[in-house]
């Protein structure tokens, strides 16, 4: 076969495969940018309850709250989320508690991309109800794993190979941080760092399509505006003047050592509440309470509860320049710190991407103001400062460089903030590679002995030959035994056993049948996998065998060297020939 000819027939051949994928893709984007909107909700709901005791579905994170209703009561507000919390995640699904994106790179790197269904409704309740009552988390953790546990389900519902479901759950993260924040292009990065065992055009432009949907009901219903935006009047030659580059790369260090004592702070505090407290109920009650004595403290003392929540009404201070004293934002800092580790450390459900922001930027902001201010001639602007100390905690603390250099551009919407946040990325995690292999999302799957791999790879599977991931030694009929017709996996097709008659190859017995059939296709050990599924497809078979020799005429038993299963690398129902072009 010419080579021209078999391209030809493999674009003509999985078409309809590729297309159904993309409606399955545009599905899960629909329901990530939806579950980012119901989610809000779902947040405003809990928060406007439990401070103020009215029904509210709106919530603007991006404004200081007015204080509660409740007075100094409201330092049991986060502690009764924290009873409805423990019980939703106890009682329903453990795996909620903490930041959900180690749980979806699990799933896809260890679990052939499959998550439980109640996942996907108890992650959101218990977030949106940490978050409503005081939490020092994100809600980007929880968004991810609305998309990714939709796409697990809705593809194993499809009976999708694992392959082509994992690429489904990263595009459902994917599409989930694209939507919570209102930046596309970083929520494909954030897919590709993290989630992608294999990347190509197969597999990203899935992910694409899902982050358009998602960004687009994102727009419809939140705005089109990013969900932290962060304008900045940054000259294009200021930031990289050799002092400043100076001033950006010792900044980028000190970046990294906070993204370690971050992810060390994290698990630190989860252990040490483990120890002290066996019971759910009371650990994270206790650790709430911490919580709200600090939020009360600090309206009392200075004017908003700074530290609740994602924190981004601090954020816009920042940038704006209404907070202008770097003690006081050394102080947020360190109470972010601490309120961050103890709610997530004592068993809330909630993501740490924005408490990275809150930390780079109070941290950024708190350096740059005595240089501005005592030597006003190295052009420094604090609030760039802060955006670049933004994007190195987040790339230090949870490993994706990309994303957070991309989140940061796209958040300003200048682009000439790249050079300096691309400096103090490339620095922070650096340092904090240095100090920790592990990042903050896999230090609890390395905690568990699961060890995820650094490197991306392009999949080499349809490249292979039919005689590298054929089954070898297939049983006969008069074997009475049963063969494998793919290799063992949860997604391998069922066994079967390969009939003869009169010395040549008749067909084929599936294990759970009587019957023989003959939807079968002769190959050479040489043929890639590509070709043989194409020769599948053509032939609306559900097994290749592969022979020695001519494929053509009658085959005898001893040419047969091999089978292979078309459900391993196509999934059940892709694999059904009713969705092939011929039909039956």
């Amino acid at each position: 076969m010419a080579p021209n000819t078999t391209r030809h027939r493999a674009r003509r051949a999985l078409a309809l495969i590729r297309w159904r994928f993309m409606l399955m893709a545009a599905a899960v984007g629909a329901v990530a940018g939806l579950g980012a909107v119901a989610f809000r909700a779902l947040i405003a709901l809990f928060h406007n309850a439990l401070f103020y005791g009215r029904l509210d579905l709106f919530y603007d994170t991006q404004v200081h709250m007015p204080p509660s209703v409740w007075g100094a009561g409201v330092i049991l507000v986060p502690v009764i989320g924290a009873l409805g919390v423990a019980f939703l995640i106890h009682r329903f699904a453990p795996e909620a508690r903490g930041n959900g994106v180690p749980d979806v790179i699990e799933a896809n790197f260890f679990r052939q991309g499959r998550i439980r269904p109640r996942v996907a409704l108890v992650r959101p309740l218990a977030s949106a109800l940490s978050l409503g009552s005081g939490a020092s988390i994100g809600r980007e953790g929880p968004i991810i794993q609305i998309g990714a546990a939709f796409a697990s389900v809705f593809g194993q519902w499809l009976r999708l190979s694992a392959s082509q479901l994992t690429t489904l759950v990263a595009a459902g993260a994917g599409a989930g941080i694209a939507a919570t924040f209102n930046t596309p292009v970083a929520g494909v990065l954030f897919a590709v760092e993290l989630l992608l065992a294999e990347v190509g055009v197969r597999t990203v432009v899935p992910v694409m399509f899902a982050v358009s949907v998602s960004t687009m009901i994102s727009h419809r219903f939140l705005g089109d505006s990013p969900a932290l935006p962060l304008p900045l009047p940054v000259h294009p030659l200021g930031p990289l003047a050799p002092e400043s580059f100076t001033l950006y790369a010792l900044l980028g260090i000190a970046c990294g050592l906070v993204a370690f004592a971050f992810l060390k702070g994290i698990y630190a505090a989860e252990d040490l509440f483990d120890r002290l407290f066996a019971n759910p109920y009371l650990r994270h009650a206790a650790g709430m309470l911490l919580v709200g004595i600090a939020l009360w403290l600090l309206q009392r003392h200075a004017g908003h509860y700074y530290i609740q929540g994602v924190g981004y009404a601090t954020l816009q201070d920042v940038i704006a320049g209404t907070l202008t004293q770097p003690g006081f934002l050394l102080l947020l800092f360190a109470l972010k710190y601490l309120a961050t580790c103890i709610t997530l450390g004592s068993g809330a459900s909630g993501g740490i991407f924005s408490p990275a922001l809150y930390l780079g930027g109070t941290l950024g902001a708190a350096l740059a103001l005595p240089l501005a201010q005592y030597w006003p001639a190295l052009g420094i602007d604090p609030g760039l400062f802060a955006v670049a100390a933004m994007a190195g905690v987040i790339a230090g603390a949870t490993g994706t460089a990309l994303t957070s250099i991309v989140m940061m551009v796209e958040m300003t919407g200048d682009l000439h903030v790249a050079p300096p946040v691309m400096l103090c990325v490339a620095l922070a995690y650096v340092v904090r590679r240095g100090l920790s292999r592990e990042n903050a999302y896999t230090v609890k799957l390395l905690r568990k002995g699961l060890v995820v791999p650094e490197s991306l790879h392009v999949s080499m599977h349809y490249f292979k030959r039919a005689d590298e991931v054929m089954v070898r030694e297939p049983v006969w009929d008069s074997d009475a035994e049963t063969a494998a017709c793919s290799p063992a996996s949860a997604t391998a097709a069922e066994g079967c056993r390969l009939i003869a008659r009169d010395g040549r190859l008749a067909g084929w017995r599936p294990q759970s049948s009587a019957s023989t059939r003959t939807d079968l296709v002769a190959v050479r050990p040489g043929t890639r996998l590509e070709d043989v599924l194409i020769a599948l497809d053509e032939a609306d078979a559900r097994l290749a065998v592969v022979v020695e020799g001519e494929t053509g005429g009658d085959i005898a038993p001893d040419r047969v060297v091999g089978v292979i299963g078309a459900e391993q690398w196509l999934g059940e129902e892709l694999a059904d020939a009713r969705l092939f072009p011929h039909g039956r």
